[in-house]
């Protein structure tokens, strides 16, 4: 004789994806202007090292460097940006983002024009070393600005929104320079970088300073 066992099925709650949250805080992120105007900076700087990045190599080998002397312009700019990065985050805790993220805006739209115009090793080099310091002033302070205009419960998607926008300046960067380069040749091509870090960080100053505007 056999005995038919029906095992009885557990409740199963269905979860339904929490959308009006997520929507409220996006709106919320979006409807502050400050956190879309640092994450343009940031996506500006992105967009000068897209070009740095792509168009150094070329540079460096028109100039009759080697291979080994343009990895290293490339691999000291990686290490600044990893030694000093901790330590200006901190600075910017004692001593106020946005005065830090102008600084390192405005000094990375010159170390760009400096490598437009650089025609050696030496003169490489340091405008690598400077760049990466400049890179690291303004991300150290920036994700933590966007951190501190964000509202509780909005912190996740105004960090997903940074990482969005970095990534448009990113892939901008190598596109439009590109283009420029074909076009103009490569000193333009890094003067284009130098010019949007330079009209960036002037909106963001002009906006941090407007008493009407606070970031």
């Amino acid at each position: 004789m056999s005995a038919t066992l029906v095992a009885d099925e557990p409740d199963v709650k269905k979860i339904e994806p929490n959308t009006q949250h997520w929507r409220q805080g996006l709106g919320e992120i979006f409807s502050e202007k400050g956190i879309l105007i640092t994450c343009i900076v940031e996506a500006s700087i992105l967009f000068g090292f897209g070009i740095f990045e792509t168009f150094l190599p070329i540079r460096g080998l028109s100039l009759g460097l080697s291979p080994w002397d343009i990895g290293i312009c490339i691999s000291s700019q990686i290490l600044t940006i990893a030694i000093s990065k901790p330590v200006l985050g901190r600075f910017s805790d004692r001593h106020g983002r946005p005065p830090q993220i102008i600084l390192g805006t405005f000094l990375a739209s010159l170390c760009l024009l400096m490598l437009a115009f650089s025609n050696s090793f030496l003169a490489i080099l340091s405008s690598s070393i400077l760049l990466g310091l400049a890179i690291s002033i303004v991300t150290s302070a920036s994700a933590a600005h966007i951190a501190d205009l964000s509202k509780k419960g909005s912190h996740g998607s105004a960090m997903g929104m940074l990482g969005s926008i970095m990534d448009i300046g990113h892939t901008a960067g190598p596109l439009c320079g590109g283009i420029i380069a074909v076009t103009f040749g490569l000193t333009l091509s890094f003067i284009s970088g130098s010019v949007v870090l330079v009209v960036s960080g002037l909106y963001f100053m002009w906006h941090s300073q407007s008493p009407t505007k606070k970031i």
